[in-house]
């Protein structure tokens, strides 16, 4: 599913370049009474949770597991890259970035 992976992608972007030390930002989502379950299955690239909202109920999640570090540039192939030029433009950066001393834990040094 497309949206997912780009949500995923886009949350750990701002982790690439820079935005880690800040509180988490609380992530929502809708579904209908009868999507909710106890457990699904976890990816290490999921982003938390923290609010549920349905149409009868709001469930606020009072322990999100942790959300992703940033990219994992091994789960993204040429192809993935080669799809989302800003994606490669971003590995290429951080790269170089890894190299710059007082860049941030090989994120986009921020002025």
């Amino acid at each position: 599913m497309q949206a997912t992976g780009c949500f995923r992608i886009r949350c750990c972007h701002f982790l690439e370049v820079g935005q880690d030390g800040h509180p988490p930002v609380p992530v929502a989502t809708t579904v209908h009474d009868l999507q909710i379950v106890a457990s699904v299955p976890h990816d290490p690239t999921d982003q938390p949770l923290t609010v549920i909202a349905t149409p009868t109920q709001t469930i606020r999640i009072k322990r999100p597991s942790a959300a992703p570090r940033g990219i994992d540039w091994t789960r993204l192939s040429a192809e993935d890259l080669e799809e989302m030029p800003i994606l490669a433009d971003l590995k290429k950066m951080t790269a170089s970035d890894a190299k710059t001393p007082g860049s941030l834990h090989g994120g986009t040094q921020i002025s």
